[in-house]
């Protein structure tokens, strides 16, 4: 079946739209708290809210000193405005910042953040800001009056959002920010902070078939140089992975959607955090894109993915990055916490419905391609989907009817390429007596089904 431009578009609102409504219902939920969440922001700008020299609160956030379009620690004013005073509890972890400096403020959240591991960090750009040898300190305390522990360290503050990783802070604590600049002035304006908390989801390694399930979510993984590929703002992104005993953990901007593919036997990936497809271009590179491209998966002990080129997925550890290859190191691990059979039938269901809409006078092709996809649904899936009474599933299987009975039908003059074709009219009629539909693939079910019709 060729791609056509209707066909992207259709594929990729598809998985838009499932996606979607998924995050709607209550058991998403549970599945949708791994990865990334923004659990609290700070912008300066906000808090301040005037030009004098002094200290800006809010219901959240507490800065010690500042003023808009005010340097901190300027000689115009009295150095005692700009000490920490009795808030020295904020530099406990390191006493050689003094609280009697005027090259000092903070800011100090109001209430309690549960379990962060991250932030990230940014200024406005403009000539007045004057940020040359300021150094910021992230520090927690489990009481607002209490002695304050260092975090981590932030050695500038830039136009570039720059994103910091810790080890979990677990439970709630009060968090602060001291800015310090022991060379000189600086300002507070435009400041910007986010605290994230990740949850990590664990992966397991694909080493058969049965692991390849249409809209469960994977992670691409080299396993040599324990890199990983991600999705960053919507761009590729590299990063480290830990891999023990074949299991990985990793966030959502590292899952791929696995998709059916619009060529026999292909799959698709599609990146949630990035809204877009992995493809590559013409330098071999792997980019995000609105039409996929279509890769089949070959096993080795391990699950390879290879494009339509017979290029494989490969690391390149000479330019840090992911490419298509003549030969492969990259490999596939399933989060096993991901897998929705419902899932999986919506999409074969949406397959059916659009490739059968458009089947005339190419019925043949149609069956072949959409009883290829139901051979590759899990066990569980094929029970569901013969068994599921929905209106749409049920139109799906009313249209797989009619293909195949066309196909048979038709048989002299467009000899079906399907292995079905092999099989004796008694092993068929035996197969569907036993009933053990969801051992079979739905050419079976189906063909046996209007066999047995004609013979009543």
């Amino acid at each position: 079946m060729q791609l056509t431009l209707g066909k992207a578009l259709f594929l990729f609102f598809t998985i838009l739209s499932i996606s979607s409504n998924l995050k709607n219902n209550d058991e998403y939920k549970a599945m949708a708290t791994s990865g990334t969440i923004l659990v609290s922001s700070f912008d300066s700008d906000i808090i301040v809210t005037g030009q004098s020299y002094r200290s800006y609160q809010n219901d959240e956030w507490l800065i010690t000193v500042g003023g808009n379009n005010r340097d901190i620690g300027t000689d115009s004013f009295s150095s005692s405005q700009a000490q920490l005073n009795t808030r020295t509890n904020l530099t406990a972890f390191n006493p050689s910042i003094s609280g009697t400096t005027r090259y000092i403020s903070a800011v100090i959240g109001k209430n309690t953040i549960s379990n962060i591991n991250g932030i990230s960090i940014s200024r406005s750009g403009s000539s007045y800001f004057n940020y040359s040898g300021v150094s910021a300190y992230l520090v927690s305390s489990d009481s607002l009056e209490g002695e304050y522990s260092l975090i981590t360290t932030i050695a500038s503050v830039t136009t570039t959002t720059i994103n910091y990783s810790f080890d979990k802070e677990t439970g709630n604590k009060y968090y602060a920010l001291v800015f310090y600049n022991p060379s000189g002035v600086f300002s507070l304006g435009g400041v910007v902070v986010n605290f994230y908390s990740t949850e990590e989801t664990r992966m397991n390694k694909v080493t058969s078939k049965q692991q390849l399930i249409f809209g469960s979510r994977y992670g691409l993984v080299n396993e040599f140089n324990s890199k990983l590929l991600a999705a960053r703002d919507s761009e590729i992104a590299v990063e480290d992975v830990i891999i023990g005993s074949d299991i990985i953990s990793t966030s959502n901007h590292h899952e791929f959607i696995l998709g059916i593919g619009s060529e026999i036997g292909t799959f698709t990936l599609f990146s949630e955090e990035a809204g877009l497809f992995i493809n590559s271009n013409e330098e071999n590179q792997i980019i995000f894109s609105t039409t996929p491209s279509f890769f089949t998966i070959d096993f080795d002990n391990s699950a390879y993915l290879k494009d339509l080129n017979n290029q494989y997925l490969y690391f390149d550890s000479e330019v840090n990055q992911f490419i298509m290859s003549a030969v492969s190191n990259v490999t596939l691990f399933i989060g096993e916490q991901s897998i929705d059979h419902d899932l999986e039938i919506r999409l074969f269901v949406n397959e059916v419905l659009v490739v059968g809409e458009g089947a005339k006078g190419n019925c043949e092709d149609a069956y072949i391609f959409l009883n290829n996809i139901y051979e590759r649904l899990s066990f569980s899936a094929r029970n569901l989907f013969i068994n599921s009474k929905e209106h749409e599933t049920s139109l799906a299987k009313d249209r797989m009817t009619y293909l195949s009975s066309w196909v048979m039908q038709h048989a002299k003059i467009y000899p079906i390429r399907t292995s079905v074709q092999n099989q004796p009219l008694e092993k068929i009629t035996i197969i569907y007596g036993f009933t053990i539909i969801g051992l079979i693939s739905f050419s079976f079910y189906i063909l046996s089904k209007c066999i047995i019709k004609e013979f009543e």
